[in-house]
């Protein structure tokens, strides 16, 4: 947050509770049910890997052109063989 507040919801009662940056890594007691709530602290995330864009996949048109093509190569390979 541009503030530099943290909000957290407590897990037991889900007040939602506002703290300092400063404060994370801290315990603390929610307010309204006085259960323990912990503050845990980020920690500095390495910088994402690129991602690659996901493959197409191939349309209908695309394999069944693909298949006939199979089809006929099969064939033509067996005409080639008896002859």
């Amino acid at each position: 947050m541009s503030d530099g507040k943290l909000k957290v919801t407590c897990g037991h009662c889900g007040t939602t509770m506002a703290f300092r940056a400063e404060q994370a890594g801290g315990r603390f007691r929610c307010p309204k049910c006085k259960e323990p709530v912990e503050l845990i602290a980020d920690e500095p995330s390495a910088p994402a890997a690129p991602t690659r864009p996901a493959a197409r996949k191939p349309s209908a048109a695309t394999t069944t052109i693909a298949t006939k093509r199979t089809a006929l190569i099969t064939l033509f390979c067996r005409l080639v063989i008896i002859s």
